[in-house]
């Protein structure tokens, strides 16, 4: 009886329910196109920092100093 009492309200409530929209339900379309997957660069940009012999220090701050104002963008 209690099944009964706690089953009947929601049979009344799923038969006053719309149909899913488009937008859900072709996820699991296999008429749709997609994009094929492609493979990546999982390296791209990286950047190597191995162990390099010694420089001038001189020449290491010039590198890293930032740029006059006439040379920027």
């Amino acid at each position: 009886m209690k099944f009964l009492l706690a089953g009947a309200p929601c049979l009344l409530l799923a038969a006053c329910a719309q149909p899913a929209p488009p937008h859900y339900t072709r996820a699991a379309d296999a008429s749709v196109r997609v994009p094929s997957i492609r493979a990546a660069n999982v390296t791209a940009g990286a950047r190597d920092f191995r162990i390099v012999a010694p420089a001038d220090w001189a020449t290491i701050n010039r590198r890293v100093m930032p740029k006059p104002k006439e040379a920027r963008p």
